[in-house]
């Protein structure tokens, strides 16, 4: 007598098929490439074929559950794949799916034999992943040292007669990682920073990863919920980053440093309108209950953001390739929109106001922001602007000589001192990038103008 779920097998509408048990789903899956052969040498060995590397292993010396296991990891239906992979000193770890690892051990290491946090081969037998990983790992290996048929042991200490560790030293850890398309992920990197300077780029009020868990003042009021939201957002995101480095590596190629650095630099341009804003509304309106952004706040907020732009310059761009030029662009638009809007504003700017404004012995560099930055500056001090933009290569400052010549004709309007003005027609040729200019002195940011 047949069993009813054989008999249910057979039922059938026209040429189609209407039921399919599991245990006929499994019969079928069985039937793959990966199933039982019997060797045909009459030696009685057992040899199964992963589906995946097409390479043959013999599972002869394997008892009944470790072959079971061995057809499930070379089969093409485990649901096994690779989330990342670290090289520790003592061993390697692989992280794969289902928060599962398996660890390798070198030398004289506790996973001399791997162990796999799935729990099935604490009994010495080795697990489906182990044997996946194995598979991965011989595939690897150059033809020369792979025989026709690979045998397996059971408890996956020994493969192509050696240790598993052996197979990737030989062919070499980062070598294996590239060629499987495997993530190589530093566990002592901290997820959580690096992911708030990722997210930061989408922060909808301009605030810098640092500023997150502060109260930025002058922020408006708009834009509160906005950042609440963002924040919560960004939390949410990173737990799950934290949870799957996979996910966070992906982000990390979607969200490049370039981007970053691109973004940065914007919003480091922002911050400079909304300084030169700030000070044009002091002089129309005169103090209010808000901050106040007279012409010595005014300098005070530029020389940070130059000071924030030189530093991220430094670190960002010029210490690393790049792979477009689009952040040294934005890096020299910040700094060009800066030095022109202290230009611009060269004059009294409290000479016309509607207010009365209290004023006791106040110097000229004090009303002047012109004055207080370029022209006389009270304080021994680099050549403003031009100190950072010197660093920036002239293939980038060509695209913007019509709105540094437009400044260089005011300066010489001005009479600005001659060695600032020798320095910027300097920054503008193309001689600036093949020799030192001997009138800026080696252009050390520390040497004071004069």
């Amino acid at each position: 007598m047949t069993a009813p779920s054989e008999d249910l097998e057979k039922l059938s509408l026209g040429d189609r098929k209407m039921v399919q048990t599991r245990a006929g789903a499994a019969r079928q899956r069985g039937s793959g490439s990966n199933q039982r052969q019997a060797s045909g040498n009459g030696n009685g060995r057992i040899i199964v074929q992963s589906t995946k590397s097409g390479i043959k292993y013999d599972i002869t010396g394997l008892d009944e559950i470790a072959r079971q296991r061995a057809e499930v990891g070379l089969g093409d239906d485990n649901q096994i794949g690779m989330n990342y992979c670290t090289e520790w000193d003592e061993y390697y770890a692989f992280h794969i799916s289902d928060r599962i690892t398996v660890r390798i051990g070198t030398g004289e290491s506790q996973y001399r034999i791997p162990q796999c946090t799935c729990g099935a081969n604490d009994k010495g037998i080795a697990c489906k992943h182990i044997y996946w990983l194995e598979d991965q790992l011989v595939s690897e290996a150059p033809d020369s040292v792979r025989p026709e048929v690979v045998k397996l042991v059971s408890d996956g200490s020994q493969i192509l007669s050696g240790l598993p560790s052996v197979v990737i030293e030989n062919v070499g850890f980062e070598e294996i990682a590239e060629n499987r398309q495997w993530v190589v992920h530093n566990d002592g990197q901290d997820t959580e920073e690096e992911m708030m300077e990722m997210l930061s780029v989408f922060e909808p009020s301009g605030n810098l990863p640092s500023e997150f868990k502060e109260d930025t003042p002058g922020k408006p009021v708009q834009h509160l919920s906005h950042s609440r939201i963002y924040k919560e957002f960004s939390n949410f995101l990173t737990q799950y980053a934290v949870d799957d480095v996979g996910m966070f590596h992906r982000l990390q190629d979607i969200i490049t440093p370039d981007f970053r650095a691109t973004v940065f630099f914007e919003k480091m341009a922002n911050r400079a309108s909304q300084a030169f804003k700030a000070l044009d509304d002091y002089v129309t309106r005169g103090p209010t209950t808000n901050e106040s952004c007279d012409i010595v706040t005014c300098a005070e907020r530029l020389d940070e953001l130059l000071e924030e732009i030189d530093e991220a310059y430094e670190e960002r761009v010029s210490s690393g390739p790049l792979r477009s030029k689009e952040a040294a662009n934005k890096a020299a638009s910040a700094l060009i929109l800066i030095l022109e809007g202290v230009v611009e504003r060269n004059g009294d700017a409290y000479a016309n106001t509607s207010w009365k404004r209290i004023s006791q012995n106040e110097v000229e560099q004090d009303k002047n922001l012109y004055l207080r930055l370029i022209g006389a500056p009270l304080e021994a001090r680099g050549p403003f602007v031009l100190d950072v933009l010197k660093n920036i290569p002239f293939e980038v400052i060509r695209n913007h000589l019509e709105r540094l010549s437009g400044i260089a004709d005011m300066l010489e309007s001005y009479e600005a001192p001659q060695r600032y003005r020798n320095m910027l027609r300097f920054i503008m040729s193309q001689d600036s990038r093949k020799r030192p200019n001997p009138e800026v002195g080696g252009g050390s940011s520390k040497k004071p103008m004069k």
